[in-house]
């Protein structure tokens, strides 16, 4: 099944400026994630979004619904919960 997925100009703008800014940043999972969602606004099927970028089909949708449901700040990754290191990053 092929779905299109539309994005108003102002929804991509915002995709590209997250995009630029984790770029200067230098943080290569929020820049794939934005690539993904561009890609997608372009017209790309999402299964050659996923080639294009080494991730799975079921990868590039999960990001497309968390995107359509929390927008922009879906693109950010969150720091992992759960019991911290017990070992120094030197170690």
């Amino acid at each position: 099944m092929s779905m299109r997925i539309q994005f108003s100009r102002a929804t991509v703008k915002d995709i590209e400026a997250a995009w630029q800014r984790a770029l200067a940043h230098g943080d290569r999972r929020m820049v794939r994630r934005a690539t993904a969602l561009l890609l997608l606004a372009c017209g790309r099927p999402a299964s050659l979004v996923a080639t294009q970028l080494g991730q799975s089909r079921a990868t590039i949708y999960a990001w497309l619904r968390a995107f359509m449901l929390r927008g922009v700040a879906s693109l950010a990754y969150q720091t992992p919960s759960g019991r911290p290191a017990k070992l120094t990053p030197a170690q």
